[in-house]
């Protein structure tokens, strides 16, 4: 992992519950999650999206995983154009070739078989076995 300085980050692009999203120069972004996220699992997070981005799917491109002032995050090539649902809110009569779009490319995702992904279903099952919750609410 390189260390740069956060005063490399470009503009804020988006906000969510575990990263921040920054430009990259002009070509990437840097998802740069939260402190306190565990950098084993954003290294499982680029790890899973390379193995993604190798099955062709349209997906963005996976750089470095960097660590900057305390903040780990990883660098993707930069998609720019609207959203599908940005697209249907400016364009309403758009929406069956959303629904199209949006259907074709899961039934391309769903068609790739990569058996070094880690399963779903382990995955969820693993944490709610670590989730702070009382017995009664276990499945």
């Amino acid at each position: 992992m390189t260390t740069p300085s956060l005063l490399e980050l470009g503009t804020l692009l988006g906000q969510g519950r575990t990263a921040d999203i920054y430009a990259w120069g002009e070509r990437q972004v840097i998802k740069l999650y939260h402190v306190g996220w565990p950098v084993a699992m954003i290294e499982e997070e680029a790890r899973i999206s390379r193995l993604v981005a190798q099955t062709g799917l349209p997906v963005p491109t996976v750089g470095d995983v960097l660590t900057m002032e305390g903040r780990t995050g990883i660098v993707f090539g930069r998609v720019s154009g609207p959203t599908l649902v940005q697209d249907f809110a400016t364009h309403p009569w758009t929406v069956l070739r959303s629904v199209r779009v949006f259907t074709d490319l899961h039934l391309q995702m769903h068609a790739q078989a990569v058996p070094e992904l880690p399963s779903q279903r382990q995955q969820l099952q693993r944490l709610i076995g670590e989730a702070d919750i009382s017995e009664s609410m276990r499945p």
